[in-house]
């Protein structure tokens, strides 16, 4: 589950899943990460690497979750021609943690553009909860709140079942949008909707 984990037991586990001396026949990993996995290892699961990883889970903050889906995404735009590893699974649990910390509001705009770029048919769950010490800021997250939901009415989430965001101040427009997207069933398999 990652707890415990320290960036250097990450780096040697995903270091191993790359060797050539694996098991051959390993091709379906899951993995839990926490905000201990490195920046340069979100990057590189971002692309698919290691590529037996189809499962993941990550528990990071706002800061890691934004580099994850940036290399994501731009990973997807400059590769268009080419399919990317796709993970089979992708949950995120992303932990808002701070003053003055610009990713914690850009982790939508980068979940917006990853959706609308086809590169999120995995992810089966978010998980978003803004901090009473964020409270002050909550003005800051609307509009690429707003976005990120205005792209579940343009894509279809075949394994979204969980979207949790406590905290954030969602307006009617945002409502009508998750209601837009619930409407044309885009998320089909939508369970669990905590606002």
């Amino acid at each position: 589950e990652g707890e415990g984990q320290t960036a250097e037991d990450v780096g040697v586990f995903i270091q191993a899943l790359r060797a050539s001396e694996k098991p051959p026949r390993l091709e379906n990993v899951q993995v839990h990460l926490n905000s201990s996995v490195s920046d340069e290892h979100l990057r590189s699961l971002a692309v698919g690497s290691p590529s037996c990883v189809r499962s993941l889970c990550l528990t990071t903050t706002g800061r890691k979750t934004a580099i994850f889906l940036r290399e994501l995404v731009e990973a997807a735009e400059a590769e268009r021609d080419t399919d990317l590893p796709a993970f089979e699974v992708l949950n995120l649990r992303i932990c808002l943690v701070g003053v003055g910390n610009e990713e914690d509001v850009e982790v939508f705009t980068w979940l917006d553009r990853a959706v609308r770029l086809g590169r999120l048919g995995c992810l089966r769950k978010v998980d978003c909860t803004l901090p009473e010490s964020l409270t002050s800021r909550v003005s800051e997250f609307e509009a690429p709140l707003r976005e990120f939901l205005r792209s579940l009415t343009v894509s279809v989430m075949p394994r979204l079942s969980e979207l949790s965001l406590p905290g954030f101040v969602l307006t009617d427009a945002d409502l009508v949008l998750l209601g837009e997207a619930v409407r044309k069933g885009n998320v089909p398999v939508l369970e669990s909707l905590n606002l």
